[in-house]
Formats: structure tokens, C-alpha cells, sequence
């Protein structure tokens, strides 16, 4: 079960969410499901967050960073 707050996932920081995207990343490299490398770079995963808040996917929180929308 996953927790919540008032029917909300909790907030995750900005890094650990990140760090998941980047450890998903490498398996699908592994696998050879993606060739691209560039997947694993942190710009692209730190820009690809901010693109998610501009569009209200998520947002940041004030205990942490990032929360699900």
C-alpha cells in the first residue's frame, strides 16, 4: 500500500526521483530495450521534471520537492 495525504501520493525529493528514473534507465539500456545513453543524463532527467511541473503533472511540495498531481 502506498501512502498518502488527503488522497495524494506523498511527495518524493527531486533526487531520489532521479535516482529511480537513471536506475530504470540502466536496466532498459542493459536489456538493449533503448540504445540511447543519453536517457541516463541528469540534465535531460532534471529538465524532463521541470517540464512535468510546468503542465501540472506534478508539483513541488513544501516538506520536499516533487509530488504526484
Amino acid at each position: 500500500m502506498h501512502g498518502d495525504v488527503n488522497g495524494r501520493t506523498l511527495a518524493k525529493p527531486a533526487r531520489e526521483l532521479v535516482r529511480r528514473a537513471q536506475a530504470l534507465a540502466a536496466q532498459l539500456l542493459q536489456r538493449g530495450v533503448v540504445r540511447h545513453l543519453e536517457i541516463m543524463s541528469l540534465d535531460l532527467l532534471n529538465n524532463g521534471l521541470t517540464a512535468l511541473a510546468s503542465i501540472g503533472a506534478v508539483f513541488k511540495d513544501k516538506r520536499f520537492v516533487w509530488g504526484g498531481g
